[in-house]
């Protein structure tokens, strides 16, 4: 996939979501701030998220439903502990939370392409 495509498919928002982080069974709060078909950039919610994290963590997590519903494992590649975000990469995905991710993305692609017409 190209920078370009990649671009097209990134989604930028502010979503909570529970985080699950599998060394200690800590859950927490984040916000999503960035999702794409590969994975999520958030930043902490609760307090000590992000400190608690270490790149190579393995997270499960789940959106709240009013927002899609979306499920599944990832794993933590980028911290930026100053700044409170971190970012992660899906692991693994469901059938249905990937055709809800899919099917969100499109819709906003949908909605851009309405923009840049107007």
């Amino acid at each position: 996939m190209s920078k370009m495509e990649e671009r097209k498919t990134r989604v930028g928002l502010e979503v909570s979501f529970k985080v699950k982080l599998l060394k200690n069974n800590l859950q927490f709060r984040g916000s999503i701030l960035d999702l794409s078909e590969g994975g999520i950039k958030f930043k902490e919610k609760d307090v000590g998220l992000i400190e608690a994290l270490e790149k190579g963590d393995q997270l499960l997590f789940a959106t709240d439903v009013d927002f899609y519903g979306i499920q599944g494992r990832g794993e933590v590649k980028w911290l930026l502990k100053n700044k409170g975000t971190a970012g992660m990469c899906f692991l693994g995905l469901d059938e249905k939370s990937r055709r809800l991710l899919n099917e969100f993305l499109s819709c906003c692609l949908v909605d851009d392409t309405r923009e840049m017409l107007s």
